[in-house]
Parts: C-alpha cells; structure tokens; sequence
C-alpha cells in the first residue's frame, strides 16, 4: 500500500551496475544518514540515499557481484567487502584506498563479516559452497587470516556475529555454533531445530540474539541476566530520574551513549524482556511519583 512518502534512493548507481539478488545494504553504525550498497563496486551515500558515489573499483574478479558488507561499529572507517567470487576486500579510509589480505583464502562466496563492536582489527568472515573450510578470524584488520573452522560441518556458512563477552555465533545449513575461545572450539545449540540459519543479529541493548532461518521464522534467545539491577537506573546513580529517561530515548533512537551506561537490563523498567519508548515513559512517571500498574521500575530485578 503506497504511503505517497515513498520515493527512489537510487540516484547516482548505474542501472546496468551488477548486482545480487538480494545486495547487501547496510547503514553506517555511527552515522544513521550514511549507508553502503554493494554491486560490484561499493556505493556510499551521507545523504539517506538523494545521491550515491562510487567509493571503489570493480572488487570482483570480473563478473562476480559483492554478496557482503560490513561497517565497523567502533570505527566507520573500516568497510569490508566480500564478493561470490571469493574476493575479500577492506579500507581503513571510508573507502580512499582498498586492500587484499596477504593470506590467501578460498575462492568461494563470501557470505557475512563479524566485526567485533570493541576492537574494528578482529572481524571473522564466512563461506558458502563446500569442499574447505567457512569461517576465518583476523586480528589484525583484514592483512592475515587464521582458519578457526575447527569442528564445524563442512556446509555453507550464512551468518557470524559476536555477542556478549566475546562469545562468537555462526549460522549454517544445520543450525547455530557457539565458540567462547574466538573459535578454537565449537558447539552446536541445541535449543534451535536443524535448519538452516540464513542471519543471526545480536542485540546489546536487549541482551538478545536473533536467528533468521530459512522455512522456520525468526527464533531468539535472551542471555542469562548475571545480577539484578535498579530497573530505570541507567546512569548507576542509584537514582531513577528524567535524566535515565532521556538515555533510554537516545539509546532508542540510536544516539551514542556512554560506555557507562546500563540500557539493558536497567531500562527494561517493565521487566517485559525489551527496551522500548513505554519504559523512558514508565521512568518519567515514577521520576514524579506516579506509579504504572504492572512496572518493576525502582526494584532490584
């Protein structure tokens, strides 16, 4: 159903660009008007897509289309790049200059990046196809690659993405893996069917990982809480005021808070397992004395 707001972001990419099916489309996590789009080049636009620029060369090797892109979360200036024709590339500069990591890799199709949100020089890389192996970690921003498939099925690999504590997840044609040890070992969860997984999301603000498969819907699973907490104080002023209020707002609507601030579990102030506008509202409420029926905020959860 048209809106009559809808209009086309597409100014500046050539029609007859090559391109995915489904080509990877991400937004800048620092930056929410600056987003990527991979064809066989890479496109940028800082304007919410008025106009794109092309920020590469052909990173394929010839006919191939880029099938992976990833911004990394601590620095926007590190971009990787992955191609179905088993190119890796990456930039340290918004895209000025592209690099090829100097250990060679399978000439698969790269299929995620996992950039670790702490440290933008540790990103691990996936692989569909069989026949070698699918997953490869780099500590040192994309120059050498180490093997860490270990113990995993020799199966197309979907998805990668870091979640709490430097716990590493990967998706595949079989299920979900976990490494706690930045994949020397593996281990399948069994809490997920035997199905293919097609993208895993981590979210820190709900301390919650996704799974996407293919035929089965969405799954996700809520990391265990270490300790209660104030529920409504963010800023761990042991205080629950319009100043934790205004956090959660800004964490909602993706400003950049400080590292200091709890907004999962303490701006759950419902205890309903999400962070959303009703809890700034739940905490404006009990910030002036009127109690929401059915809330935890000021008790220790």
């Amino acid at each position: 159903v048209s809106t009559g707001l809808e209009r086309t972001i597409t100014s500046g990419i050539d029609a007859s660009e090559r391109r995915a099916f489904i080509a990877p489309f991400v937004i800048d996590p620092q930056r929410s008007t600056r987003l990527y789009f991979g064809g066989s080049r890479v496109f940028r636009t800082s304007n919410e897509g008025t106009a794109w620029t092309a920020i590469s060369s052909d990173l394929t090797r010839g006919t191939g289309v880029i099938a992976a892109l990833a911004v990394a979360p601590s620095d926007s200036a590190v971009i990787f790049a992955g191609t179905n024709d088993g190119n890796v590339r990456y930039t340290r500069d918004y895209g000025v200059t592209w690099l090829s990591p100097s250990t060679t890799l399978p000439a698969r199709a790269v299929t995620d990046f996992a950039i670790d949100p702490a440290d933008a020089d540790r990103v691990v890389v996936t692989y569909g196809s069989s026949g070698t192996s699918h997953v490869f970690r780099s500590d040192d921003g994309g120059v050498t690659w180490t093997d860490i498939n270990g113990t995993l099925p020799d199966v197309t690999t979907q998805a990668a993405v870091w979640g709490p504590g430097g716990r590493l997840f990967v998706g595949n044609m079989l299920g979900a893996y976990e490494s706690r040890d930045r994949g020397a070992t593996w281990t399948r969860n069994e809490g997920l069917p035997t199905i293919r997984i097609t993208d895993l999301v981590y979210n820190p603000r709900t301390n919650r990982l996704v799974a996407a498969t293919y035929g089965r819907g969405i799954w996700a699973f809520d990391f265990t809480t270490a300790a209660a907490v104030l529920r409504g104080d963010v800023n761990s002023d042991n205080r629950v005021d319009a100043a934790d209020a205004l956090l959660i707002q800004q964490g909602l609507i993706g400003v950049q808070v400080s590292a200091a601030v709890s907004l999962f579990p303490a701006g759950d102030a419902d205890c309903n397992g999400k962070l959303e506008v009703r809890d700034a509202l739940v905490v404006v409420k009990f910030a002036v004395g009127d109690v929401v029926a059915g809330s935890c905020v000021g008790t220790r959860r």
